[in-house]
């Protein structure tokens, strides 16, 4: 988590709105929050329902967090990140264990039109375990015009398969 933190702290600024996908109980809604100085919004997203009540039950005083419960993603019965949120986005984390392609997309109005950076996890079972192949990702990001950089402490350029099993963060930062 330090590195993503420093990332975070790098590039969120007063002002700006964030999206937490995989919210958890709050640490990284914390963190855009202190980032942000209560003059943005941090829209945080959980599925676990006993989860997101500790989610909600922790910023239930802050009017600049808006928590949402339910699974994002792209079909008819999940939270659909481009229909619920209108503010221009200036930072997005999603790390919600091998469904986050699906969640990509469902920010994909929002990435085309703000440009946001992007925290993404990446795991190699995410095509055993969903269907889904990592490699979609980087494929939506790169064709949307992102760079994308292993999240370490020299943060490199990602341009390498996952060994068996692997999980890893990227950043995503747009080439313009």
């Amino acid at each position: 988590n330090n590195y993503e933190i420093k990332i975070i702290k790098k590039y969120v600024r007063e002002g700006h709105n964030c999206i937490d996908v995989g919210a958890n109980i709050g640490f990284f809604t914390y963190i855009f929050l202190k980032q942000i100085n209560n003059k943005g919004k941090v829209y945080s997203f959980e599925n676990i329902p006993k989860v997101f009540e500790i989610l909600k039950k922790n910023f239930e005083n802050d009017d600049n967090v808006i928590c949402y419960e339910g699974e994002v993603g792209i079909n008819s019965s999940n939270l659909i990140v481009d229909n619920l949120i209108g503010d221009r986005i200036d930072f997005i984390k999603i790390d919600i264990d091998g469904l986050d392609y699906c969640a990509l997309k469902s920010c994909e109005k929002i990435i085309k039109n703000n440009k946001p950076k992007i925290i993404i996890e990446l795991s190699e079972a995410s095509e055993r375990e969903h269907g889904i192949h990592y490699n979609k990702t980087i494929e939506f990001l790169e064709n949307n015009n992102y760079n994308l950089y292993l999240i370490d402490i020299n943060l490199e350029k990602f341009n390498r398969k996952l060994e068996f099993n692997e999980v890893v963060n990227i950043l995503g930062i747009h080439s313009t």
